[in-house]
C-alpha cells in the first residue's frame, strides 16, 4: 500500500510506503513511527549525510524529503535540518 505524500503547489512529490517510512524512522530516530515524528511538538529532525555511505544517506534523504513534504501539506513550517560530515 502506497502512502502518497505530495505537495502539488510546489511540484514536490514523495511517494513511499508507510511501512518504509516507519522502518527508516525507527532506524534513524528515537521515534517508533513516521506519524509520531511528524507530530512531535517543537521538534524537527536533523539529517547528516556521511561521505561514502550511500545506502544510509539514501534513507536519510528519503526521510527528510518525506518529512518536509508532509509538514508542508499540513501547513506546518517545520522542515528537516540537513548537514554533512
Amino acid at each position: 500500500m502506497l502512502k502518497d505524500v505530495s505537495n502539488k503547489t510546489n511540484n514536490k512529490t514523495t511517494t513511499m510506503t508507510s511501512t518504509y517510512l516507519n522502518e527508516i524512522t525507527r532506524s534513524l530516530t528515537a521515534f517508533v513511527s513516521f506519524s509520531e515524528l511528524l507530530n512531535a511538538e517543537g521538534y524537527r529532525p536533523s539529517i547528516y549525510l556521511r561521505k561514502g555511505q550511500h545506502a544510509a544517506n539514501r534513507s536519510k534523504v528519503d526521510l527528510a524529503n518525506a518529512y518536509d513534504d508532509a509538514q508542508q501539506m499540513r501547513g506546518d513550517s517545520r522542515r528537516a535540518f540537513r548537514g554533512n560530515f
